[in-house]
């Protein structure tokens, strides 16, 4: 670093320029959501505190949420905290980057089937899609029931980056509507199951019969 730092200062003297004072980054703080964009701009300033013209800087991204290019453009990639970093010889400047998962707007769900016989298992497949109907991947969904006796497999889903989760529900013993709820920060689908009866029939067979 002293190496470049010396060579920047010789390049800045040889072209009868003055060696900058600090180095500024804008924006300094972002929140995007995963698929989004963003380009940093980074300024030398002098110690007269003008803004130095034409001078480049060298770009990288701490953290694995995103990715940037040497014009300082950020491409959120998943959800995440990141630090951006531009660097001119020895001087540096930070920008913190927070990206979230894709807003769900929609739920869907495929049923085995929406009767069940009481006290028996159901399968769930959920499919979560942000209002474009793209998939709204990586985002978690809580799950409740406030039907007594349901049991459910997880209390909290995550979706895949296609947008996918499954999951498990045992219904009540007793008859009846079933409720169970799924919840985000925006939304609140809530299914509803039968448990039907369990009609169990005894056959004896008649004397004789084979």
């Amino acid at each position: 670093m002293g190496i470049i730092a010396l060579l920047f200062s010789s390049i800045l003297i040889g072209c009868g320029k003055s060696e900058p004072k600090k180095l500024e980054i804008t924006p300094t703080e972002k929140t995007l959501s995963v698929g989004e964009t963003v380009t940093f701009k980074a300024a030398a300033i002098s110690k007269k505190n003008k803004e130095m013209p034409g001078v480049k800087v060298y770009w990288t991204v701490d953290g694995k949420a995103g990715l940037i290019d040497e014009k300082g453009r950020f491409a959120a990639k998943i959800p995440g905290n990141v630090v951006v970093k531009a660097t001119l010889g020895y001087l540096s400047a930070e920008a913190r980057v927070t990206i979230k998962p894709i807003e769900v707007a929609q739920i869907h769900v495929l049923l085995d089937k929406d009767k069940v016989p009481a006290g028996t298992s159901t399968h769930l497949k959920i499919n979560g899609l942000s209002k474009d109907e793209t998939p709204a991947g990586l985002n978690r969904i809580s799950v409740s029931s406030s039907t007594e006796g349901v049991v459910l497999s997880t209390e909290e889903l995550t979706l895949n980056q296609q947008g996918e989760a499954e999951f498990d529900v045992i219904l009540s013993s007793t008859p009846g509507l079933n409720v169970v709820v799924l919840k985000t920060s925006e939304i609140t689908k809530k299914l509803k199951y039968w448990a039907s009866f369990i009609r169990r029939f005894t056959f004896i067979p008649q004397k004789g019969a084979l």
